[in-house]
């Protein structure tokens, strides 16, 4: 198996369904659980949180739209000019519709916690039905 098979998960099949850890075998601090647990879901960590990336992409684009407007509006603006009451209003506007685009991403940080929670626990969980669900649910 090729060093890439084993860093992706290829090759995780082989093993029988719920062997991810035993009470026994749990590590002794926090620390070691998060790297078993990333050695164990990585690549499902990886598509988790590129999931959770979708409901956080609205604030991005939004964040970065009213960027570029302020850069190109304090690039046009003539010599000395006062620019204040124009940030102000940019800045004002920005906010207004940053905080519903922010709201959203709180029921998905609710899912994709309860995701991660499960599997440090080694308990199984559906990376994306789980996530909707706890979602929804707060």
């Amino acid at each position: 198996m090729s060093f890439f098979s084993k860093f992706f998960g290829a090759g995780r099949f082989e093993r029988a369904p719920g062997r991810d850890f035993r009470p026994e075998d749990l590590p002794d601090t926090r620390v070691k659980l998060f790297f078993d647990a990333l050695g164990v879901r990585w690549s499902a960590m990886v598509g988790q949180n590129l999931f959770y990336l979708l409901f956080w992409l609205p604030a991005v684009i939004w964040s970065g739209v009213n960027l570029l407007t302020l850069v190109q509006m304090l690039a046009d603006a003539p010599a000395g000019a006062d620019m204040g009451a124009r940030v102000y209003s940019l800045a004002f506007t920005y906010l207004l519709i940053l905080w519903p685009l922010i709201a959203i991403t709180g029921p998905a940080t609710a899912g994709a916690s309860y995701v991660s929670r499960n599997w440090a626990r080694g308990q199984h969980s559906f990376m994306v039905s789980d996530f909707m669900e706890h979602a929804r649910k707060n």
